[in-house]
């Protein structure tokens, strides 16, 4: 993500970071603050020695709020409803700051390195995987959305029970991330 804590990591021409811009500092000052001073979040130790990563904490009922991209909202149903007690969760979007919203909905990436011995054929199945209709259903809901088309999200909403917990899913999922689009340049050696 290029652009997080109300500010931009990098400048137009992606040439100079900014992560010492104020707006950066701020909010990641805040986050320092909400662990370590006001204990509003598990420190690592806390994640440790309960013996779980962040999101099965969170499927466990022990951390009121977890952050994650839209693919977890499935994985999410399925570790919580497996509990023994399962409780109500839903997904918000990201709030709305001074500077707007910095909504992601991102994609899936699809490269094909530098050192590659066959980069044709590599492209050629990209293509495919991109172009082809039939595919659409089981891209969409495996990647839960976030594919490298704008046009599969529809596969990629949740169905059934899942869709009657999370009602708002497609609103926060696609709905504000397309009112808040913003593209920018990725370091082409980003994959590599």
């Amino acid at each position: 993500m290029a652009q997080a804590f109300g500010d931009w990591y990098f400048n137009d021409d992606m040439s100079q970071a900014s992560f010492t811009n104020d707006g950066v500092v701020t909010a990641a000052n805040l986050l320092w603050d909400l662990r370590w001073k006001h204990r509003a979040m598990p420190t690592p130790e806390d994640a440790q020695s309960m013996g779980l990563t962040s999101e099965c904490a969170f499927a466990s009922g022990r951390v009121a709020m977890h952050r994650a991209l839209n693919d977890t909202a499935f994985r999410m149903e399925e570790a919580i409803s497996g509990t023994d007690n399962p409780f109500p969760w839903g997904v918000y979007a990201r709030p709305r700051g001074p500077e707007g919203r910095v909504a992601f909905a991102g994609n899936s990436g699809w490269f094909v390195p530098t050192g590659s011995r066959y980069p044709n054929i590599a492209y050629e199945l990209i293509r495919y995987d991109l172009s082809n209709p039939d595919l659409l259903p089981t891209t969409g809901v495996m990647g839960s959305m976030i594919v490298s088309r704008k046009s599969f999200w529809e596969w990629g909403l949740p169905q059934g029970e899942t869709a009657e917990q999370i009602p708002n899913f497609q609103n926060v999922f696609v709905d504000i991330p397309a009112e808040n689009q913003q593209t920018f340049p990725y370091w082409p050696g980003y994959q590599e």
